[in-house]
């Protein structure tokens, strides 16, 4: 693979605009919610990374990936990882100290091969968007993500 692809969710970005920056593969609206999936060249990924980073809202992340790589972005930290599994226990600890449920850290897809089922892969997102959604609901009242 040439770029890097990488899955976001259009909730995890403060400035929304900062999509119409980025290369869009394909997106999927989900409710209120807009799932990504971007590529970027290799010689923009750091520079992307530390814009949508920037941006982001706490308590979501988003990730990359490229071959043997895999590169998973929160909004105070930055993970690089093998697509490996058994390389990810680090990241899923951080994750669940944020409060994001330890089903919704499986950085799916991270390999091509698991793109060749991309309406699938939304699937999946949607479901755990979903989750989220009411995770939030539930856990913080200041912070509703559910719509009405």
């Amino acid at each position: 693979m040439e770029e890097y692809h990488g899955v976001l969710v259009d909730a995890s970005q403060k400035d929304k605009s900062i999509f119409k920056k980025l290369k869009i593969l394909s997106q999927k609206k989900d409710g209120d919610w807009i799932l990504y999936k971007v590529g970027v060249g290799p010689k923009e990924i750091e520079q992307t990374i530390k814009r949508l980073q920037s941006n982001m809202i706490n308590n979501f992340y988003f990730h990359f990936y490229k071959d043997e790589e895999l590169i998973i972005v929160f909004k105070k930290r930055i993970f690089r990882v093998k697509i490996d599994k058994s390389t990810w226990k680090e990241v899923i600890k951080y994750g669940v100290s944020l409060n994001i449920p330890e089903e919704q850290l499986d950085f799916f897809p991270c390999r091509t091969e698991d793109e060749t089922c991309w309406g699938a892969i939304l699937h999946k997102i949607s479901r755990l968007i979903n989750s989220t959604k009411s995770i939030f609901t539930r856990k913080d009242r200041k912070i509703s993500l559910t719509s009405g």
